[in-house]
């Protein structure tokens, strides 16, 4: 990244997710989290959440000491859904921004979906589609050389912090990106050092200017075929 400073065009408004989530009636009040807090199995907010406004991201750390970092978190994500439903621990959580998180009444879910009424449909498909999502993304940042999963990377979060229905156009403006190398590095499975030395690529390529903080993608079209994937 560079050191140049965050140009305003670029950053965009992390907007909460809407009111309409059709798990909204589930969730309870919202806890505000500070950058650089972790959510670990002590916390009061470590079960079922979802993120309000802010990034993070959902980690494990290893038994070798190093840390594997499993998603980014982008507003509207739930953290926890699948473990809750089995009864496993949820994943760690580190706050990269200044975060809010909805905590979800686990218990009431298990009650409807015992009942299995709409909002039991709602969250077994919202459940299939976050461990769908999460499988395919996972499979794209870990194949491929190092220059195909970042710009896997890349594309699929700008996709996910603009929303769905971005076009490619919209794709190629900025968007906040706070997240260290180091961070790129655990979730990509390379060494940091080779992502710095593959984001240089991507700018002397023409398909990435990097601000502090934030990133655009000149050619969202180059960048994605690059990476295999369509826009």
């Amino acid at each position: 990244m560079t050191s140049d400073p965050l140009n305003a065009d670029v950053q965009p408004d992390l907007k909460p997710f809407e009111k309409g989530h059709p798990l909204a009636p589930l969730f309870g009040a919202k806890t505000h989290i500070k950058a650089h807090t972790i959510i670990g199995p002590d916390h009061d907010d470590a079960t079922c959440t979802a993120l309000v406004t802010g990034l993070a991201f959902t980690f494990t750390n290893l038994s070798d000491g190093r840390r594997h970092i499993h998603d980014l978190l982008v507003p509207g994500d739930l953290v926890g859904l699948s473990a809750a439903v089995v009864g496993r621990e949820p994943p760690l959580i580190e706050a990269v921004t200044d975060c809010e998180f909805a905590q979800l009444d686990v218990q009431f879910l298990k009650n409807e979906l015992g009942k299995l009424n709409g909002a039991a449909d709602s969250a077994l498909h919202l459940l299939a589609a976050d461990v769908e999502s999460l499988s395919a993304r996972s499979l794209r940042m870990v194949r491929g050389t190092a220059i195909q999963r970042l710009a896997a990377l890349l594309i699929d979060f700008s996709r996910r912090i603009q929303g769905p229905d971005a076009a490619e156009t919209t794709l190629g403006t900025g968007f906040f990106f706070p997240f260290t190398q180091e961070q790129v590095a655990d979730l990509l499975g390379l060494s940091a050092v080779h992502v710095n030395r593959t984001f240089r690529k991507l700018r002397e390529a023409g398909l990435l200017i990097a601000y502090e903080g934030a990133v655009s993608l000149p050619r969202p079209a180059a960048l994605a075929a690059l990476a295999n994937l369509e826009t």
